[in-house]
């Protein structure tokens, strides 16, 4: 995975401008992708959970700031355990964590089964709090 998450694709299923571990170019790689995408639930309402991490989708994305009403670019990160169930995040730590994972792991594909996360919560500087994610 590159250092620009944002501009990676697996080359096969194409994401634009995103990056997906999902791989295939038929019809069935793509509906996996949409239904991961689709039906994820929120990351933050599992905290501390241990997930068996498969699969990972990142798409950059877009939302206004409700405090500056300026529009803001963003990655959503989206997890996918090895029973299916998906898990979104639009946390720059969660990014940030499977950016430095993939580095020293290698990337889903290459993983010989799924990999166990546990899904936390850190304090940054000025008492700011994200999400991160580290091996269980």
């Amino acid at each position: 995975m590159s250092k620009d998450i944002a501009t990676i694709s697996n080359g096969t299923t194409q994401l634009v401008n995103g990056y997906s571990s999902i791989t295939g170019d038929d019809l069935a790689a793509r509906k996996a992708i949409y239904k991961a995408v689709s039906a994820a639930v929120p990351l933050s309402d599992h905290l501390g959970k241990t997930i068996q991490l498969k699969d990972v989708i990142v798409q950059p994305v877009q939302s206004e700031n409700e405090q500056t009403g300026e529009v803001e670019d963003y990655l959503r990160t989206t997890l996918i355990d090895a029973d299916g169930t998906a898990y979104s995040a639009g946390s720059s730590g969660v990014a940030s964590s499977l950016r430095n994972m993939f580095d020293v792991l290698g990337e889903p594909g290459t993983w010989p089964e799924p990999l166990p996360i546990k899904v936390v919560e850190k304090k940054g500087r000025k008492g700011f709090k994200f999400m991160s994610i580290e091996l269980a």
